[in-house]
């Protein structure tokens, strides 16, 4: 019985994980995202657009606060209209 109750009391290390850049698959040649060729665009209603290669993709404003994309470069929204 003593057998049985330390069994149930056991757990599992895990080694301390970073989030992966992302990938991307160019013309069957990997593309790896990162700061020197990807960026974020800050859009008017607060939501973004990632460009990273040819490639872009929308992003809501809870996507980007949760620290995924902190790594890349933000260009802000300019609220000021050409004249």
């Amino acid at each position: 019985m003593l057998f049985g109750l330390l069994h149930l009391n056991y757990f599992i290390l895990q080694p301390d994980y970073s989030i992966p850049q992302v990938d991307v698959q160019e013309d069957n040649t990997p593309f790896i995202a990162d700061d020197e060729n990807s960026y974020l665009e800050e859009q008017k209603d607060g939501s973004y657009i990632f460009y990273y290669g040819k490639y872009k993709e929308e992003l809501s404003k809870e996507d980007v606060e949760s620290g995924v994309y902190d790594s890349y470069p933000i260009i802000k929204y300019n609220n000021k209209s050409l004249r």
